[in-house]
């Protein structure tokens, strides 16, 4: 043997001596047939003598041409010698320049009995590969196919390949050995795939229930080690991977949501793992591989709501590509009825590093994964020079050496998210061996109590008038504090041991906004936590509340008689839920509520001069007899025209020449709402701004709102066409009133500057210019909601999406003299404009004659 004996590492992670019983050194030919040789290749194994059995056992080799030609890489045939004398490999080899693919497992393959057609019993990875014909290329013939088992595709095995290119044989008859210098490393051709449940409150807790699995899977390898046929559209199974579920628990089923339902907080779910076929590209070895796949899998969904109700999502495509040797991690996240899939690829660290030495695989650690709430210590065993690091994206954790085993393991307690238990990994780092240790922060149990001052009841109620109440907290080897709630005005904290007649007061009704009720009032949980095991305890405070969801509640006011309001937007909560109606306006007849609905019904009475009315509702809340709220309640303006954005006033004629005469009026510069007194000083802009022939073409509003034309006349008309005017009620409504609200969203302000009245008052008057003409005008109301409007002649068109909401006609009969001379005019109507309900109501006259 020559004394430059060069080795070739086989990177295989497992694996132990196997001495073979064979001598005989040939390779078959395509015909089946011996020719004898001498020449072989030896490779020495690395490591020591703790290589596994089954590594070895089933490597199998397989020859293809590596000459430069045009058949590179068309398979040629199979060495039956394969022996390891000692800690070297040798295979026996006819002369030429080969390219070999070395095939393992550290587990038996064998053929199934019923799919394959095969001896039971026989267990030998080369009874499942698909040996090649003479002649067939490795990167285009099929080496193994992952077959689905009564209609379901089980995980795929344990599949490992070598590449050897260019392997120099050179005949000796003197039995010299060749040496191959270059390292050769085995590759895992799968990959695993840990489907993860991030977040999931709303699932629900029961065996079988959270169903998952994978689909558009790829079944086949070549003898390159890549997806057959191709790396972009290769053999797809028909059968999807078996289904698994997750075995969701829950850490609290009794938490209450305030409805008297209970909202389970999440604390695990097992990961599912699958194990599917991956592309071993030409230059996988290399740190960042182009020949990858770009066939991407699906993930498919079979779960179920707390309700009961199914949720089923298939064929959900997942964004990375799997990758070999590596782990795809899925994330899914399941939330208000929406499913979200997050994917992430990192390598398979704990045997990933190919040209790792097997002697520093003696690795031991006292615990192959830890959960922590604040500290714990990793003590690891190691024959080699090591460290420990934690990952590096990981910033709740902290690793501290201790001496040289023992590593001290610190969480952030101050970021943690209680009801969210949050994982990273730390490494074990021996030489270019790497072991990973899973950490999982999680919170420890029974170091922190809390309840009320003088009793074991963990449930009171608070009320605006009753605002405050006493705790007791037990706390053992931590400080505490409560986690942020809009149950209560603020954050409380503690120290260790125990601390009686902890006020905690109710969190002011002026700070919480309507969206916020469901999370404020009724039955609300208050989270005390021990800082330093992150245990928690809960308390439920009952806060009791009545208000509407806006500032005022809106009555609608019956055009005769009395009309029955039923509404819910009055909110009761805590307690029994249950009120009392204590007083309530004159311009309601009556006042009752329904229980069950949590609905007010309202027996409003019209006005007779049709116009807004306001007052006041006192409700009292059963649970608490002193807590009485009173809410301001308006009657709103008679309806005659339902919400619209524009309308146009049309007079016609028969014969003769009308002139028109429009404008507002009478409406106020200050209103005094709910006895304050607000600055609606830009009516002045708009009273008595009139539109008509010898009058004004528009009426605009100025600044503060950079100008608005909310008024504006057609144009005369002399031949019966007809005159119009046409109101703006979109652009009017940019200006906020007393009582509302500016465009950001805040209150307006008495002297804002900027104010306009809620109802803004209009007046329609026409009369005849000719001299002695007399006869029927007919005025029409045209409203429109949508859209937006053009001008043609002297009308105006509604064009775009928008629809016609109203229609009204009505003609009244202007005598001889009656509106001459010229600047007479007989008034036919009054419109008032709601602009909060953007609707109108109507009074006709027909009767007085103004100048």
């Amino acid at each position: 043997m020559s004394n430059l004996l060069k080795y070739i590492s086989v990177a295989i992670f497992l694996g132990s001596t196997l001495w073979s019983c064979s001598d005989d050194r040939y390779i078959i030919d395509p015909n089946g047939d011996p020719i004898a040789s001498r020449s072989s290749v030896r490779a020495q194994i690395a490591g020591n003598h703790e290589i596994g059995d089954e590594m070895l056992y089933n490597i199998r080799p397989y020859i293809f041409n590596g000459e430069d030609n045009s058949t590179r890489g068309n398979f040629y045939g199979i060495p039956n010698s394969v022996i390891f004398p000692g800690h070297y490999i040798d295979m026996s080899m006819r002369p030429g320049t080969w390219d070999i693919t070395l095939v393992t497992s550290p587990t038996s393959f064998y053929r199934n009995p019923t799919l394959l057609q095969s001896t039971p019993g026989v267990e030998d990875l080369q009874d499942v590969l698909e040996q090649p014909s003479h002649g067939a290329n490795s990167a285009r013939a099929r080496m193994y196919r992952h077959r689905g088992v009564n209609n379901v595709l089980p995980d795929f095995k344990d599949f490992y390949t070598a590449i050897v290119k260019g392997v120099e044989v050179k005949n000796d008859p003197e039995g010299y050995v060749n040496e191959y210098e270059s390292p050769i490393y085995f590759l895992r051709n799968y990959c695993k795939v840990r489907v993860i449940l991030d977040w999931g409150q709303e699932l629900k807790e029961e065996a079988n229930a959270q169903k998952v699995w994978l689909s558009n899977i790829p079944e086949a390898l070549t003898w390159q080690g890549g997806l057959y046929p191709n790396a972009q559209n290769p053999d797809v199974s028909p059968y999807p991977m078996e289904t698994k579920a997750w075995d969701v628990r829950y850490k609290c089923q009794s938490e209450p949501d305030g409805e008297g339902n209970t909202k389970p907080v999440i604390e695990s779910a097992n990961e599912l793992i699958y194990y599917i076929p991956a592309h071993r590209g030409e230059d996988a070895d290399t740190d960042q591989p182009v020949d990858t796949a770009l066939h991407k899998i699906n993930i498919n969904f079979a779960l179920t709501a707390l309700d009961g109700t199914p949720v089923s999502k298939t064929d959900v495509p997942v964004n990375l590509t799997p990758r070999p040797n590596t782990e795809l991690v899925l994330k899914v996240k399941y939330e208000k009825r929406q499913l979200a899939v997050f994917a992430d690829i990192i390598p398979w660290v704990e045997e990933n590093a190919q040209d790792a030495s097997l002697g520093a695989r003696h690795v031991k650690v006292d615990k192959a994964e830890i959960g922590l709430a604040w500290k714990d210590t990793l003590h690891v065993d190691c024959d080699v020079d090591f460290t420990v690091a934690k990952a590096a994206s990981c910033a709740w954790l902290t690793v501290n050496k201790l001496n040289d085993h023992d590593y001290e393991l610190v969480a952030n307690t101050n970021t943690y998210v209680p009801g969210s238990p949050r994982s990273s990994y730390v490494e074990v780092i021996a030489g270019n061996y790497t072991k990973r240790i899973n950490v999982t922060q999680r919170p420890e149990r029974g170091t922190i109590k809390a309840h009320l001052t003088g009793s074991t009841d963990k449930t009171f109620w608070l009320s605006p008038v009753h605002n405050t109440k006493n705790i007791t907290v037990e706390c053992v080897g931590g400080d505490w504090k409560t986690l942020e709630s809009t149950a209560l005005d603020r954050s409380y904290t503690g120290p260790a041991g125990v601390t009686d007649n902890i006020p905690v007061t109710r969190k002011p009704d002026v700070d919480i906004f309507f969206d916020e009720f469901d999370e404020a009032y009724g039955l609300q949980p208050v989270v005390f936590m021990n800082t330093k095991t992150l245990d928690t305890d809960t308390v439920f405070v009952d806060n009791l509340f009545i208000g509407a969801d806006d500032d005022v509640l809106e009555i609608e006011q019956p055009t005769s008689g009395t009309l029955q309001v039923v509404t819910s937007h009055i909110s009761v909560y805590g307690g029994n839920k249950d009120v009392t109606i204590i007083s309530y306006p004159s311009f309601i007849q009556s006042v009752t509520y329904n229980l069950s609905t949590h609905q007010f019904t309202f027996l409003s009475k019209s006005n007779a001069n049709g116009d807004d009315q306001w007052g006041d509702i006192v409700i009292g809340h059963k649970s608490d007899p002193d807590y009485r709220v009173s809410i301001p309640i308006d009657q709103s303006i008679r309806v005659d025209i339902p919400e619209f954005d524009f309308f146009v006033i049309k007079f016609t004629w028969a014969a003769s020449d009308v002139d028109i005469k429009c404008g507002f009026v009478d409406n106020p510069t200050t209103v005094n709402y709910r006895d304050i007194v607000y600055n609606t000083v830009l009516s002045s802009q708009l009273n008595n701004q009139w539109v008509g022939w010898s009058q004004g073409n528009s009426t605009s509003l100025s600044a503060p709102m950079g100008g608005m034309t909310v008024l504006k006349w057609g144009g005369d008309a002399t031949g019966g066409q007809g005159e119009t005017v046409f109101f703006n009620a979109k652009d009017l409504n940019k200006y906020p009133w007393p009582g509302g609200r500016e465009a950001d969203g805040k209150r307006a302000q008495p002297n804002s500057g900027n104010l306009m009245p809620r109802v803004v008052k209009f007046m329609c008057a026409a009369g005849w210019y000719t001299n002695g003409a007399s006869g029927t005008i007919t005025c029409t109301i045209y409203c429109y909601l949508g859209g937006s409007m053009q001008q043609s002649g002297t009308n105006f068109n509604n064009v775009g999406d928008g629809s016609q909401v109203y229609y009204q006609a009505k003609g009244i009969n202007v005598a001889a003299g009656k509106t001459k001379p010229k600047g007479s005019y007989l008034r036919f109507c009054f419109i008032e404009y709601d602009r909060k309900k953007h609707t109108a109501a109507v009074t006709w006259d027909g009767s007085t004659i103004i100048s």
